[in-house]
C-alpha cells in the first residue's frame, strides 16, 4: 500500500467470534475487498463498512461476507463511522460529515440529509448540545485546530 498517492491492490475483512467469557478468539473467515477498509461499525445486526469513498452493508456468510448493499457517500475517503438507529453519519477525510439515514424496507440508503464541510479527527454522539440533525439527535465533530480558532 501506498500512503500519498493512497494507492493499494486490495484490502481484507477479516471475522472472528468471542469464546470462553470474551477470553479468545475463533477465526471465521476474512473476505477480500478492493480497498483496505478505513472504517467498520456493527449496525442493525450487519457490518457497516467504509471503503475508500463507498459505504457497504455486509450480513455474515457462511465462507465469506455476503455484500447487501453500497453506495458511494463520500467525495475523497470514509474515515469515520457512528450510527444511532437507522442514521448513519458519515466522516471523509477531507469533506466533514455526511448524515444518512438507511431504509430497512427496501435495503437502500436515501440521500444526504446534511453535510459538513470542515476537516475533522473524530465524530461522537451525545446529547449536550451543538449540531442538531433534521431527526433530533445531536453530533458532534472534533475539528482541526485552525477551524475552532478561526470560528469560535
Amino acid at each position: 500500500m501506498v500512503i500519498n498517492p493512497r494507492q493499494s491492490s486490495e484490502g481484507l475483512i477479516h471475522v472472528y467470534r468471542f469464546h470462553d467469557d470474551d477470553r479468545s478468539l475463533e477465526f471465521i473467515h476474512k473476505t477480500k475487498v478492493e480497498e483496505p477498509p478505513t472504517a467498520l461499525l456493527s449496525f442493525e445486526g450487519r457490518l457497516l463498512a467504509g471503503i475508500a469513498k463507498t459505504l457497504r452493508t455486509y450480513d455474515l456468510g457462511m465462507r465469506q461476507l455476503l455484500r447487501k448493499a453500497q453506495a458511494d457517500i463520500s467525495p475523497q475517503h470514509i474515515v469515520s463511522l457512528q450510527s444511532q438507529g437507522f442514521q448513519i453519519v458519515v466522516g471523509d477525510v477531507q469533506h466533514g460529515m455526511t448524515m444518512v439515514v438507511y431504509n430497512p424496507v427496501s435495503n437502500k440508503r436515501m440521500a444526504p440529509l446534511t453535510g459538513f464541510n470542515e476537516w475533522h479527527t473524530c465524530l461522537s454522539r451525545y446529547t449536550d448540545n451543538h449540531l442538531q440533525d433534521e431527526l433530533s439527535c445531536w453530533w458532534a465533530g472534533c475539528f482541526a485546530m485552525e477551524w475552532i480558532a478561526e470560528d469560535h
